[in-house]
């Protein structure tokens, strides 16, 4: 298993990011792992939307901004391999 270095939530609080020892940043739905259950449990294994595997290394810091009705999400991170990827 793989730790996860940091989380960061979009502007519409329906979408968050994490950042891992992997090298990977995974974005995942809020909204798909509400409508995954019916009785409101929690499912027990939920997959991400998309994985982004630009950095070299551990994957160290997230970062969201936007998510308004104009704008879409733009997702940044910070990297041990000392890059910053939009």
């Amino acid at each position: 298993l793989d730790g996860v270095r940091a989380v960061a939530f979009g502007g519409s609080g329906a979408t968050l990011v994490s950042a891992g020892d992997d090298g990977s940043v995974k974005l995942w739905s809020l909204k798909a792992v509400k409508a995954l259950t019916k009785d409101g449990t929690l499912p027990t294994d939920v997959e991400p939307v998309i994985t982004f595997r630009g950095h070299s290394g551990q994957v160290l810091s997230a970062a969201m901004e936007g998510g308004s009705s104009s704008r879409l999400d733009v997702c940044c991170s910070g990297g041990a391999d000392g890059t910053v990827r939009v």
